[in-house]
């Protein structure tokens, strides 16, 4: 009995573990169908399941050693092991056995484009067999993205973009391609062009979130801040990630709104309520704008999901604007010191509030113990020197 048609719609959409259940049942009653047998240790493999996958393979090669599709099996079972000449020789007698293996060419032809000893013989064999897959398959859209890959490591960048293009024509839900042919426009100083492959990305596949990360980053190089604050909120919308909210918040910021920003912070909160840096974000802001009360608040949510620094840092710095607060912002900065010892600003905050205090001996006992931490020309090192 061959493949039922569940089976093949299954493995054609990707679903390999709803389809191993079902070829690994068939597998045990009929012991005597290679076809289903082969695809299953394929698919055992695609779910690393290796060590069930090698001895499946083994069982297959020792049946029949000069089978084409089970040398390939066992080539592509010592690659995942890292076992990369042995891999090698398998695939090669394999094509021996059948040149007309798409497959097969193209892991073969993957293998040599990032083999270590990479020449340009190699380089040449790893073409050959590249286009031959692609000839065999046209569709085969990995083939046409590991001949981006050779063209790139060959220093050839028109071509590599020919291909990444024609990758992206073949499918264009293939991200990594899109990422590929960014890197490319990039290292070719073509950032428009970058954005508006991230951009078609998206219409083909709104869920690309990497895509709208990449924009984002290219609008802040370019200062373009709305247009990045645009980005941030659709990608705030479509992800939902604390990171989204934070970006919001630094953008809102930037651009000079605190309201937005203040939204923003309490929105990345809510998202992920064990992460410190929303409340930490949050108390920047409310210190910032002179809400002494709802920043102390927020620095101490922050301070009760993670001991920081710069929470403790921010404490320090409300409590030094009180009048009876100056003991507890020296406490408040040495615990930010004691976590990051070889920080300039924490060290100048506590010797700034150590020498208000007129505590000359805590000033010269901190230099002792974190003034090695520092080069020897650091300015504030230099400037807490002073104050001796």
């Amino acid at each position: 009995m061959p493949i039922t048609e569940q089976m093949k719609e299954l493995l054609v959409a990707g679903q390999l573990k709803e389809v191993e259940p079902l070829l690994r049942s068939y597998a045990e009653q009929h012991e005597d169908d290679r076809e289903v047998r082969t695809t299953w240790a394929r698919v055992l493999l695609g779910l690393r399941q290796l060590d069930e996958a090698q001895g499946l393979v083994e069982a297959l090669i020792s049946e029949a050693p000069n089978d084409p599709d089970s040398l390939g099996l066992r080539a592509l079972e010592h690659e995942m092991h890292g076992r990369l000449e042995e891999a090698k020789a398998d695939y090669e007698a394999s094509l021996a056995l059948d040149s007309e293996q798409s497959n097969v060419l193209y892991n073969l032809g993957r293998l040599l484009v990032t083999s270590v000893d990479f020449d340009d013989a190699v380089a040449q064999k790893a073409e050959e067999y590249l286009k031959k897959a692609l000839k065999l398959t046209p569709d085969h859209f990995q083939a046409s993205f590991q001949l981006a890959a050779l063209y790139t490591r060959l220093n050839r960048p028109e071509e590599a973009v020919e291909a990444c293009a024609e990758t992206i024509e073949r499918n264009p839900m293939h991200i990594p391609s899109y990422l590929f042919l960014g890197e490319i426009f990039t290292l070719l100083g073509q950032t428009g062009d970058v954005i508006e492959l991230y951009k078609a990305g998206l219409r083909v596949n709104p869920l690309a979130h990497a895509f709208r990360d990449e924009l984002i980053r290219l609008y802040r190089v370019e200062e373009r801040f709305e247009a990045a604050f645009e980005v941030a909120m659709e990608q705030a919308d479509m992800r939902g990630a604390c990171e989204d909210f934070m970006q919001m918040g630094e953008l809102s910021l930037i651009l000079g709104q605190t309201q937005s920003a203040e939204v923003s912070y309490v929105k990345a909160e809510d998202v992920s309520p064990k992460d410190w840096r929303p409340s930490y974000n949050l108390g920047e802001l409310y210190r910032g704008l002179g809400l002494t009360e709802q920043a102390h608040e927020a620095y101490t949510r922050s301070l009760s999901l993670a001991e920081t620094a710069e929470a403790s840092n921010g404490l320090g710095l409300l409590s030094q604007e009180k009048e009876d607060g100056m003991e507890e912002a020296i406490s408040r900065f040495q615990a930010a010191l004691a976590i990051v010892p070889d920080s300039p600003v924490y060290l100048n905050n506590l010797a700034l509030a150590l020498d208000k205090a007129g505590r000359k001996e805590d000033i010269a006992d901190t230099l002792q113990r974190v003034g090695p931490l520092f080069p020897p020309d650091d300015p504030t090192l230099a400037n807490v020197k002073a104050m001796l």
